[in-house]
């Protein structure tokens, strides 16, 4: 709604323009002469820097890893997080193929245990890892879904119940920090607009800022459920009246509906 508003005001300031706004490179930008106006002008590097936050605040943020091994140590999980954010700036639509995979999967986890609280929230959780089996102390496996009905959270219940505030608890992000990163991405968008409405040079960086922060505001729209920068799961238990479970081959959390899979079933 801001940005609808945004876009009217422009409109509203100057006249519609037929023709299409200039465009112009950074190397143009650069050896252009100065600009008399100091209220008016932007400099090539107020624009390289606003691209450049602009792109990482989109990655930071629409980006949600999995939950880490418990044998994970944090190197690796910042490895991984990098990893997983240069595939993000690389390849962003094998990111939209993955978080819509997830959301499908979630949802229909949710319809399948509504009878036991479960939302869309708690389908993310399940899986991106969060159900781990435990035997004491030790980790043996992550649960994929469809195995958590032989598990509880002390193995003598049903189902491994948890709340969706305690999932919510472990997210290290909220509504709050959300919304600010989709208004300061949709006001850099409505800013390009407004300029190529108002017939204004647009540099060829801010057009693909513009088309990437669209194609992940799909993705973090996406994950919008999903929880962000969980660092463990829940300890589940084998239910004592049930059979053994399989044996674990390295003993390592497995990812359920991981990007790996994903990149392989976009290419192959």
């Amino acid at each position: 709604m801001i940005v609808l508003l945004s876009i009217l005001a422009a409109i509203r300031a100057s006249p519609i323009v037929q023709t299409s706004p200039p465009l112009v490179s950074l190397d143009q930008l650069h050896h252009a002469p100065s600009c008399d106006d100091p209220h008016g002008c932007r400099s090539f590097w107020d624009i390289i820097r606003s691209c450049i936050i602009t792109i990482f605040l989109c990655v930071w943020v629409s980006v949600h890893p999995n939950i880490p091994s418990p044998d994970e140590t944090w190197p690796q999980v910042a490895v991984r997080r990098v990893g997983l954010m240069l595939s993000a700036i690389v390849a962003p639509e094998i990111m939209v193929a993955w978080a819509l995979k997830q959301r499908v999967t979630a949802a229909t986890l949710a319809r399948m245990h509504k009878g036991e609280g479960w939302t869309t929230t708690h389908g993310f959780f399940a899986t991106m890892g969060g159900f781990i089996e435990y035997d004491g102390n030790r980790p043996v496996r992550v649960l994929l879904p469809d195995q958590l009905g032989s598990y509880s959270l002390t193995g003598n219940g049903d189902f491994p119940r948890i709340a969706k505030a305690e999932i919510e608890d472990r997210s290290k992000g909220d509504a709050v920090s959300k919304t600010l990163v989709v208004l300061q991405t949709g006001w850099f968008v409505t800013q390009c607009i407004a300029r190529g409405i108002r017939g204004l040079p647009v540099t060829e960086l801010e057009l693909v800022t513009v088309a990437f922060a669209t194609l992940n505001f799909v993705i973090y729209l996406l994950w919008w459920d999903k929880p962000l920068n969980v660092r463990c799961g829940v300890r589940v238990y084998k239910k004592r009246r049930t059979e053994q479970p399989d044996e674990d081959v390295d003993g390592k959390v497995a990812d359920p509906v991981g990007f790996w899979a994903t990149l392989g079933d976009a290419l192959f």
